[in-house]
């Protein structure tokens, strides 16, 4: 059912980029739908690789005081993780954006306690169609979670775009790839 589930949203997210219509690639950066999968690599030994997916959107409303409002879905290893939050950025020319996100963090598990995490990061565009990104993540409580994300995203379309991304967590690894529709 996952499989089913994650090739339907790769199939809408591709057919929705052909007719969406954004201002371009220069568009903000930060009013998007993206799907991301890959492998989740434990610190530790004697753990077994897991599975990763992403499902994160995100909508400039520049009228607002904090004009960013994110949410992710997201499966790590089993783990469902609902994040809900706001931010705001800064623009540095045409291609560089520094942003920073609360989020609050809903865990569906006993084992991991609700909590806030704080995002800073930089967002550049090194071309016009490659954009390379950096973050870093702390949470209040979970510390399993804090931890450094770097991104590299190809615009195939000025709507869509592919990315390589490798997020090194205080004790995992993960690896993945999306797929981004911006609007």
């Amino acid at each position: 059912m996952k499989k089913m589930i994650k090739t339907a949203i790769a199939t809408a997210i591709t057919a929705l980029s052909f007719n969406a219509h954004a201002e371009g690639i220069a568009a903000s950066p930060f009013t998007y739908l993206e799907y991301s999968v890959g492998t989740v690599d434990y610190d530790y030994t004697g753990a077994d690789d897991g599975d990763y997916s992403a499902l994160s959107g995100s909508l400039e409303l520049p009228m607002l005081l904090i004009p960013i409002l994110s949410a992710e879905l997201i499966d790590f290893d089993d783990l469902d993780i609902t994040k809900l939050g706001a931010g705001s950025y800064l623009q540095f020319g045409d291609a560089t954006h520094l942003y920073g996100l609360v989020h609050y963090n809903d865990y569906d598990s006993d084992f991991f306690d609700n909590d806030f995490s704080l995002t800073v990061g930089v967002r550049h565009a090194a071309t016009e169609n490659l954009y390379i990104n950096a973050a870093i993540t702390e949470y209040t409580d979970n510390d399993f979670f804090d931890g450094v994300k770097l991104s590299v995203g190809y615009h195939l379309h000025q709507n869509f775009s592919v990315s390589a991304n490798y997020a090194a967590l205080d004790s995992s690894d993960v690896l993945s790839i999306g797929a981004r529709l911006s609007f």
